[in-house]
């Protein structure tokens, strides 16, 4: 069985840990979620772009979280559908 690892901000490829040190500072951590896509710095930029897109629509900030939590709970999300 392959094993595979989460990259770090330290671990991740090059072209990964800008992205990732800019996470880390806006929410104070980096989720699984980046971290895994930080094996493909192109995935993560296109995360990354989609988010900051998202974040300028006239959704409201509380707005944007409630998008985010029923895409969450329909997805059957583990961190945040309990």
């Amino acid at each position: 069985m392959t094993r595979f690892t989460t990259p770090t901000v330290e671990t991740a490829p090059e072209a990964s840990k800008h992205t990732l040190e800019a996470v880390k500072k806006a929410f104070g951590l980096v989720l699984n979620l980046q971290a895994n896509m930080a094996e493909s710095p192109e995935l993560l930029a296109g995360y990354t772009a989609l988010w900051d897109m998202f974040s300028k629509t006239t959704l409201t900030p509380h707005e944007q979280q409630v998008v985010y939590l029923t895409s969450n709970f329909e997805n059957n999300c583990r961190l945040t559908h309990t």
